[in-house]
Parts: structure tokens; C-alpha cells; sequence
């Protein structure tokens, strides 16, 4: 049953599979995206059927079928990884702006964001996470300025901060407050860093 479920929702991605192909990677991350399905389903006690964790045990799987056609490193990298996201979407308005701004930062977003369109088309036919994403994509995409990171591991150790697992933290907990809009310059930035070396993470 839960194989013929996943062929079926396949052939109607398939179907809406755009012409051209924005992205060679597309038709194979649609084949692969729900592979293990069949693998992970359960059923609750009120008969529904669950798929937990699919999208974890389906990367695995994906890269092994990918390794042994003999894909190219990169490209099996892109269908994995758009494998792995792809139950991402249905979280996206309740997320952090600072973590849907990292999904929507991935290289590979545009073809999560295709497979999940044509996922939907497959299925339930709405596009409302879809439109959702494309608006905070534009949003993104009007401030520039969020973009690159406002400080570099070079510049932390101006700062005093030893090269290790602290500076990996910091420079994640920077990229957070700037995607959160909660720090927008260099110098900011740097005061930031300095008030926390100085009276911890509280401060």
C-alpha cells in the first residue's frame, strides 16, 4: 500500500516537472526524496499512517543508490542534502528568522524549493508554504547587507579570541543576531563580542 502510495505521488510530481529543467539534480531528487517510506511507515491506533524520520533514513539511502551510480560528489551532495530538508518547509512560518534565514542561505535552496513546489503539486495541491518562502526569499534578497557576515575568525582573534571550539560558538551566535536583525554593523558587532568576552554569555 505504501508503495504504491509514494509511485503514485512520484508520477504526479513527475508530471509537473518544469521544462527546461531549472536544475539537472531535479528528476533524481524526486525519485529519491521519499525512498524510505515503505521503510519507516507505521501505522498509529487510530489507523494513520506515519512516516517518521523518512527524510533522515531517505538521505542515507539516497547517497548509497547515488554512490553506486557513480554520480559526481557534488551533485550527489545537492540530492542528499535537498533529501534531508525536505520536510523543512512545513516549519518555515514558525521558525526563528534567524534559522529560516539560514535554510533559505543554503547553495542548495533553489532546489529544495522546487522539489518542494512540486511536492505539493503532487499531493495536496496548496502552495501556501511555497508563497510564503518566495516572499521571505525577497525579503532576504532586499537586504544585502545580511548577507555576508559581519565578522570574520580573523577578526575575533583581534579580539582576543583563541582560534577553537569558543570561536566556532561565537561566530555562530554572531550570524544568528545578524540574521535576526538584532546586529547590522561591523562595529556592532564587535562591541557585542567584546561585552561577552568580558561579562559572559548573561551579559
Amino acid at each position: 500500500r505504501t508503495l504504491g502510495m509514494v509511485i503514485n505521488h512520484i508520477r504526479l510530481m513527475l508530471e509537473h516537472l518544469p521544462c527546461p529543467l531549472p536544475d539537472e539534480s531535479l528528476p533524481w531528487t524526486v525519485l529519491l526524496h521519499d525512498i524510505a517510506k515503505p521503510r519507516t511507515s507505521s501505522v498509529a491506533a487510530d489507523g494513520i499512517i506515519h512516516f517518521y524520520t523518512h527524510e533522515k533514513v531517505g538521505a542515507v539511502m539516497a547517497e548509497e543508490i547515488l554512490q553506486r551510480l557513480k554520480f559526481p560528489r557534488q551533485q550527489t551532495d545537492d540530492i542528499v542534502t535537498a533529501v534531508l530538508h525536505h520536510m523543512q518547509f512545513k516549519d518555515a512560518p514558525h521558525m526563528r528568522k534567524s534559522t529560516l534565514r539560514r535554510m533559505l542561505m543554503r547553495p542548495t535552496f533553489p532546489l529544495e524549493l522546487e522539489l518542494h513546489r512540486l511536492d505539493c503539486l503532487g499531493s495536496h495541491r496548496r502552495l501556501d508554504l511555497y508563497d510564503f518562502v518566495r516572499e521571505q526569499q525577497q525579503h532576504l534578497n532586499d537586504r544585502p547587507h545580511l548577507l555576508p557576515p559581519l565578522l570574520t575568525g580573523g577578526d575575533l582573534i583581534q579580539l582576543g579570541v583563541k582560534p577553537g571550539p569558543e570561536m566556532g560558538a561565537l561566530l555562530t551566535e554572531l550570524r544568528d543576531q545578524q540574521l535576526g536583525e538584532e546586529l547590522a554593523t561591523s562595529e556592532e558587532a564587535r562591541a557585542w563580542v567584546k561585552n561577552r568576552l568580558t561579562n559572559g554569555p548573561e551579559a
